[in-house]
C-alpha cells in the first residue's frame, strides 16, 4: 500500500494516526495511536470491497479525532476508488462536521469512477483534492500531503 509512503512520512512516535475503512459500513482498523508497525499492519490488512459510503468512512474519522491531544492538528486524508452509494448530502455535511471540529480533510480520487467535484468539496482548500490515475501516482500525492501536514492549519 502507497500510505506506507505516508506513514513513514510522519514524526513517530510524536505523530498519531488511524486506519478507517468504509463500504457498506465504517470500521475502524486502527484506532488513534503513535504505534507505526500497528497502523501498517492495518493498512496491510485493507482490501477493496463494494459499495462506497464516504459519509460513513468521514463520521468514523470524526470519532476517532475527537479523542486526539487538545494540541494535536486533525487531519483526514480519504482515499477512494468509487462513487459515494448514497448521493452527496451525506458527505457534504461530514465534510462540514470536520471543518467545525477544526479537521483538515485531504481527498485522493483512485481512478476514472471517482467523483471529483464532490471530493474537491469535501477538501478543506481547493488544492486539496488529488487525482490519481493510477496506484504509483500515490506515493507523490501522500509526500505531497505529509509535508503539508506541517503547514496546514484548519
Amino acid at each position: 500500500h502507497a500510505a506506507g509512503t505516508l506513514l513513514g512520512l510522519l514524526r513517530w512516535p510524536r505523530d498519531n494516526a488511524a486506519v478507517v475503512s468504509f463500504d457498506l459500513t465504517a470500521a475502524v482498523r486502527a484506532p488513534l495511536t503513535g504505534d507505526r508497525a500497528a497502523l501498517q499492519a492495518a493498512l496491510d490488512g485493507l482490501a477493496t470491497a463494494e459499495h462506497t459510503h464516504i459519509d460513513l468512512g468521514l463520521a468514523e474519522a470524526r470519532r476517532v479525532l475527537a479523542a486526539r491531544r487538545w494540541n494535536a492538528t486533525g487531519a483526514v486524508v480519504l482515499l477512494t476508488d468509487g462513487l459515494n452509494n448514497e448521493g452527496r448530502a451525506p458527505v457534504l455535511a461530514e465534510a462540514a462536521a470536520l471543518r467545525s471540529a477544526d479537521v483538515l480533510v485531504y481527498t485522493v480520487g483512485v481512478g476514472p469512477d471517482v467523483d471529483a467535484e464532490l471530493l474537491g468539496a469535501v477538501a478543506s482548500s481547493v488544492d486539496g483534492y488529488y487525482p490519481s490515475a493510477t496506484g504509483a501516482d500515490l506515493e507523490a500525492i501522500y509526500r505531497c500531503i505529509a509535508s503539508r501536514l506541517a503547514c496546514d492549519q484548519p
